[in-house]
């Protein structure tokens, strides 16, 4: 069922805001539990602040493959 939701971009803008901040808690908790384990202030490794940018860039637009492909390489 999950991935018929990912798959059919039918998405409301609530939806969005749920993930983005669920995102954004994910990445905030487990970035600060990578910051100790690897004595690294900024891990490059940790890209999960690039995903909840790419979701806030696709907030406002319509949810199209091309559109997520155009707001991936921006």
């Amino acid at each position: 069922m999950l991935i018929a939701m990912v798959l059919d971009l039918n998405w409301s803008i609530y939806h969005m805001l749920i993930l983005i901040l669920a995102s954004a808690a994910i990445g905030i908790y487990s970035t600060n539990v990578v910051i100790k384990l690897w004595d690294d202030k900024d891990p490059s490794k940790v890209v999960i602040d690039e995903f909840v940018g790419l979701l806030i860039t696709m907030l406002l637009v319509p949810l199209t493959w091309t559109n997520i492909l155009i707001g991936f390489v921006l």
